[in-house]
């Protein structure tokens, strides 16, 4: 797993700083043994280490194979966030995770199965963006900003201008 993070990471960093690296060749020698590009594949590596390790150590304990495992299990390797601290992925595994329980829950007939219900999932988080947006707007990233902009048709500009310009 570490492999796959550093490479995806190092693939990235490589396109994303094609101009500079073209105009500064010598930095493409530095950035591979860059701290930060090897964070994706240390949070990688250590998230399934965690996991599987505490996953193979309550087995063990217990006797036997119970999905209830996979609950402390993904609690002790949310530490692996320490290694690399991006937002998007903490938030598509929060969302990923209701998903999850949510179908587990229609599954065992605990909840209803609501049609359409990834296009609320995927409309809730949305309106969370946008909540953000409008309370903290220097909280956004960038890239949210655009989707936001073009969700709205740039109607959200003018919202947070008046409401931090009263």
């Amino acid at each position: 797993m570490f492999a796959v993070g550093y490479g995806l990471q190092l693939c990235l960093k490589v396109l994303l700083q094609l101009k500079r690296l073209i105009r500064q060749p010598t930095r493409l020698r530095r950035l591979p043994f860059e701290l930060d590009t090897m964070a994706l594949g240390a949070f990688l590596s250590t998230f399934s280490i965690l996991f599987r390790g505490v996953s193979c150590i309550l087995r063990k304990a217990e006797g036997k194979d119970s999905q209830a495992i996979a609950l402390p299990a993904g609690f002790i390797a949310g530490l692996s966030f320490f290694f690399y601290r991006g937002n998007t992925i903490a938030l598509y595994f929060m969302w990923k995770t209701f998903q999850v329980l949510y179908n587990k829950g229609v599954d065992a007939g605990r909840l209803k199965r609501v049609p359409w219900a990834s296009v609320f999932f995927h409309a809730f988080s949305t309106a969370v963006l946008f909540h953000c947006a409008i309370v903290e707007p220097h909280n956004l990233r960038p890239s949210y900003w655009k989707f936001l902009i073009a969700v709205s048709g740039g109607r959200l500009v003018c919202f947070v201008v008046m409401r931090l310009n009263p």
